[in-house]
């Protein structure tokens, strides 16, 4: 006799304990294990670390969720090789633009009086420079033209004499430039200097820049005291809301990795850092440094618009680092 469709149950509709069919033996059933034993036991235990990692929300687990900010990836292909530059297209199209902007900087009076006497001593110091060089270059191809055995010179012993003063002249550009450069340092001048120009004409950075220090066994101590010293004094600039730092390591020891996430957690807690030094570990070490770069580029280059790379002992003050950015 045949049973109605009804009648069988279908096994791709999930059933109650209380309607599915008893389809198993009797011995079976009474021997098979309750949830009072060992499943109420680890359903004890998995509550237990519920509740142990919340009440640990606001601590160490927290800062270990912030090690390193929400990945936002972009692509590495290489851009497309331009065949009319930015540069070449301001120069030739946007000329009347350019000529608009110095004339609106020029029409204020104290940036045009700085500059007016900048212009003049680098004037001044170019046709000084040009005037020692080309003194000292006729001078050395004149010794050259003497060491000659007959007077008139023939065609090859020409282009010696003109190789010889295009190659003197170069060193000799080189030569004057440090001797300048001395001169200015034991003068201890920063009348017309570069850096002082800038910085007092220097606007709030618009831009964000990531610090990058690429570490691999390196000594943890000397890494997080370099990163302390250089976030206080780009802090001491007013300017530490531009700047995330990023320590990126690569360490292959259990133990010295340990020490590293110690240190990180109690720089952060020292600086206030959490959110803006960040630190990470790499579980695979492939191409070495470049490739610990290049993960990063991959993954959060988007979120900045400059980088700044540091090695492991490198110390920079937050005025050189606020002037590249």
């Amino acid at each position: 006799m045949m049973k109605p469709m009804s009648d069988i149950p279908n096994p791709s509709i999930a059933y109650s304990d209380a309607k599915q069919p008893n389809i198993l033996p009797k011995s079976f059933v009474r021997h098979a294990p309750t949830r009072g034993d060992g499943d109420e036991r680890l359903h004890g235990i998995r509550l237990g670390r519920e509740h142990h990692f919340r009440g640990r929300k606001g601590k160490t687990s927290a800062a270990r969720l912030r090690s390193m900010p929400e990945i936002c990836r972009r692509s590495m292909k290489p851009a497309l090789l331009e065949r009319y530059p930015r540069w070449l297209r301001k120069k030739f199209f946007f000329r009347n633009a350019d000529a608009a902007e110095q004339d609106a900087a020029i029409s204020r009076p104290s940036e045009a009086s700085r500059l007016a006497g900048w212009h003049a001593s680098a004037r001044r110091r170019r046709a000084i420079l040009a005037l020692l060089v080309l003194a000292q270059t006729a001078v050395a191809s004149w010794s050259l033209v003497r060491t000659f055995p007959s007077p008139p010179l023939s065609n090859i012993e020409i282009a010696i004499i003109v190789n010889f003063a295009v190659l003197f002249s170069w060193i000799s550009f080189s030569f004057w430039g440090n001797v300048a450069g001395f001169w200015s340092l034991w003068r201890n001048s920063k009348k017309f200097s570069v850096a002082e120009i800038l910085n007092s004409s220097a606007k709030r950075l618009s831009s964000r820049t990531a610090v990058l220090m690429p570490i691999c066994n390196e000594e943890v101590a000397r890494c997080f005291a370099g990163i302390t010293a250089i976030y206080e004094s780009v802090a001491a600039t007013g300017e530490i809301e531009k700047f995330d730092f990023y320590i990126l390591s690569d360490t292959g020891d259990a133990v010295r990795q340990r020490k590293e996430k110690h240190e990180w957690e109690k720089t952060c807690r020292t600086l206030s850092g959490f959110g803006r030094i960040f630190y990470r570990h790499r579980r695979v070490n492939i191409k070495r440094k470049g490739g610990n770069i290049g993960d990063f580029l991959r993954r959060w280059s988007k979120n900045y618009d400059y980088m700044i790379v540091l090695d492991a002992d490198s110390l920079m003050s937050g005025e050189a680092i606020v002037r590249l950015a």
